[in-house]
Formats: structure tokens, C-alpha cells, sequence
């Protein structure tokens, strides 16, 4: 008889863990397959080209990225150009803030003048200072990005009321409403964009960090997003932990990975909330948030990402043909039936009260799967039959080797 293997904990198997951190067992739902996480260039791609200009617009487009993530700020005259810091000497050949110069003026200013890339011989180049880009408004942004493709539009300016309104008539007079999306880290934003009511907004960045920190510090879930939300974390990032006490404070800083199957799960409570994991700019964290249901990430390179998506993508399509035949599970990640049992086995998870106490002992499993596919025989888990019986009884795990089975269990 041949010995149970667990191939490799992808999607189908994580898409488990989080219907089992989150809820009780429901029923499977018949949906169609889904892609993996869609990439959206990161100020236009800002590790392929100068950030936020033309160039890495056309650029990500040509590398297939999925969306556009733009900054904008307003011009002296109010015209809403794309610029991310607070000075333009930070990235151009000029100082001061954007505020202080005309759309017309930060268009001869050169946007590239600070993008460093390395040479044949591997050596710090600056390509963009003897062929300089201009500073662009969001209007010949818009005009230069596919019509099907989404944009989101990270506003950086304040006061809001005045970039609002600019950003509102150039989005109204362009036709725009539909296809873009509004992030801002200032709460402001949220206010100001609600006068609009055909605006789209991301949920306050607040909103997201305490939702997220109350769940990893098993809080529970409180307020989750409400339907058709959407929400933007980063999915590593570096916090600071302030300990107050009588006689002053105490601070800790500490590597937080925020998205993990007990937030996901918080945060997919109600209906079509789109989930976007900001900073995946490798291949570990883009099979994470493949494996977590992430919806999208937020990446600096198109050209790199988009090649890892394809390596994903062309290996689960190597094995077999793909149908409409899909699960859900618990209305998180999809995968098609076909292809888990093609190259991964069937590893079926059957949620009950043990899993939120067997949380970490799960997330452990995640990680040495590595959430990825197929690997090497030396990384693949591979279980005994006395061991896969222990398994089972601690949680819920079961792993077949038949190809044509399911189990199901009201668990």
C-alpha cells in the first residue's frame, strides 16, 4: 500500500486552515476557478522605471501587470500630478514641495534623476539623467493606461478637501469613476471622497492596522469590513510596541507578518471584501498570499513578479486539464479539483472547536510547506501511516492518495 504523502500545502489546503481558524464548517459552493493573486505595479512599477512616471506606466502594462497603483499630490496651480515625497528632491534634479511649481513647470522636472540601476558590469548606473521624464498629470496617466486595466490612486497631499475635489473633476471628466480605486494613510480622505458617492475607497488604513492587531492578539474579530470592502496592509512590516507605565514608557520593535489565516479569515466575514497584501516583492511571499486567498499584492517590479506568477502558473497547467469543476472553501481561496488532486493530492481539512488552540501548531505545517508548488523531495512532507493517524487525531488532517475520493465531515 502506498505510503500517504501531502505533496505540498497549497491553496486548496490553506484555503482549509482558514475556513477552520474562522468559523465552522460549511457546505463546499461550486464556483469557477480563480487566477493567482493579481500584481499591481507599485507607483507604476517603481523597481522596473522612475517611480509614478510614463515610462514605468507603459512599462508595467508591457510586463503584464494586472492594476496601477499611482501617488498623487496637487500642483501649484491645482492640477493633480503624481509625486510621492514631500519633497522633489527626494527622487528629481529639483527641491522644494510639489505645491510650490506648476504642472507645466514639474513636467521639465526629471522624475528619473535619482532611479539607480546596476550596469552589464554590475555597477550603479543612473540611466534617466541623460533622458530625463517629466513629472505627469493624473489625466495623461489615465490616458496612457488601458481603459480595462484598474488604477488606485494613493492621495499623499493634505489638506484633502482641495486634491478631493481636483482629483474628483479630472476623474468625472475622464470617465474614470468606474476603474479606479482611492487609498490614502489619512483618514481625511475617507471623509472628503464620501461627497462622491460613485467613489470607490479603500477602508481607512486605521480601520485595517487595528482590526489586524486585535485578531494576532487574540482578540478576536471585531467590526469586520463591511460587503464589497477593501483593505491594503502591508503583509511583512516592521511595528513599534509602546509599553506605558508609571514612570514613562517602553518600546519594542518587532518583524510582524500581519496577513495570516486568522486575519484573512476576520476580514472575509462578509461578502466580496478584497484583501491586497502590500510589499510582495518575492517568491516566498507571493506563494503566501497565494496560499492565504490574498486577492492581490502590491509589488515594485511587474518584470520580476509577473515572471514568478507565469513559473506558478505554468507548472500547475503542466499537469493536466483544467475545468470549471472548482471548490470553495468557507468562500476563501479556489482551486480547481483537477489539479490539487494532480499534484498535490487530497488533503482535506475538517474544521472543529481544536482549531483556534491548534492555530500555531497549524501555521508551523504552512510554512514548512512553504505554500508553493510542487517541491523538491527533500523539502516535500511526508508522513508514516502511524504518523498520519496522530495527525489526524490532532487536527482534523486527513491525506489520501486516491486521485478520485473525497471525504466529507460535519466536524
Amino acid at each position: 500500500m502506498p505510503r500517504p504523502i501531502c505533496a505540498g500545502l497549497v491553496f486548496a489546503f490553506c484555503s482549509g486552515l482558514l475556513s477552520g481558524c474562522a468559523a465552522p464548517s460549511v457546505a463546499p459552493v461550486e464556483v469557477s476557478t480563480t487566477a493567482l493573486p493579481q500584481i499591481i505595479a507599485h507607483r507604476g512599477g517603481t523597481g522596473d522605471a522612475p517611480e509614478n512616471t510614463l515610462e514605468a506606466i507603459r512599462l508595467a502594462v508591457a510586463h503584464h501587470a494586472d492594476a496601477m497603483w499611482l501617488t498623487v499630490q496637487l500642483s501649484k496651480d491645482g492640477v493633480p500630478v503624481l509625486y510621492r515625497p514631500a519633497d522633489l528632491s527626494a527622487l528629481t534634479d529639483a527641491k522644494g514641495p510639489v505645491s510650490a511649481r506648476t504642472a507645466a513647470e514639474l513636467a521639465r522636472v526629471n522624475a528619473g534623476w535619482s532611479f539607480r540601476q546596476a550596469n552589464v558590469q554590475g555597477a550603479d548606473a543612473y540611466p534617466y539623467r541623460s533622458r530625463p521624464v517629466g513629472i505627469p498629470t493624473l489625466r495623461e496617466a489615465l490616458q496612457v493606461i488601458p481603459a480595462s486595466m484598474p488604477v488606485i490612486l494613493d492621495m499623499k497631499a493634505l489638506p484633502a478637501e482641495p486634491q478631493t475635489q481636483a482629483v474628483a473633476r479630472v476623474l468625472s471628466e475622464e470617465n474614470a469613476w468606474s476603474r479606479v480605486t482611492l487609498y490614502s494613510t489619512e483618514a481625511e480622505y475617507q471623509g472628503s471622497f464620501a461627497a462622491y458617492p460613485q467613489a470607490k475607497i479603500f477602508e481607512s488604513r486605521d480601520a485595517t492596522r487595528t482590526r489586524l492587531v486585535r485578531v494576532l492578539l487574540q482578540q478576536g474579530c471585531v467590526d469586520a469590513p463591511a460587503e464589497h470592502a477593501s483593505a491594503a496592509f502591508e503583509l511583512h512590516r516592521t511595528v513599534t510596541v509602546v509599553e506605558k507605565f508609571t514612570l514613562g514608557e517602553g518600546r519594542s520593535e518587532v518583524n510582524a507578518t500581519l496577513w495570516t489565516p486568522a486575519t484573512v479569515a476576520c476580514f472575509r466575514q462578509r461578502p466580496d471584501v478584497r484583501i491586497v497584501a502590500i510589499a510582495v516583492n518575492n517568491a516566498d511571499d507571493y506563494r503566501a498570499a497565494a496560499c492565504l486567498g490574498i486577492d492581490a499584492v502590491l509589488s515594485d517590479s511587474p518584470a520580476k513578479m509577473t515572471a514568478i506568477r507565469a513559473g506558478i502558473g505554468g507548472a500547475l497547467r503542466g499537469g493536466g486539464k483544467r475545468t470549471a469543476n472548482s471548490v470553495r472553501f468557507n468562500g476563501l481561496d479556489r482551486l480547481d479539483k483537477n489539479l490539487k488532486l494532480r499534484y498535490f493530492g487530497l488533503c482535506a481539512l475538517f474544521p472543529t472547536g481544536r482549531w483556534l488552540s491548534l492555530r500555531n501548531d497549524i501555521l508551523k505545517r504552512v510554512y514548512r510547506f512553504k505554500c508553493g508548488v510542487r517541491q523538491s523531495k527533500r523539502e516535500r512532507f511526508r508522513t508514516s501511516p502511524r504518523s498520519s493517524k496522530r495527525l489526524t487525531q490532532r487536527t482534523g488532517l486527513v491525506i489520501f492518495t486516491s486521485s478520485t475520493s473525497a471525504a466529507t465531515s460535519s466536524g
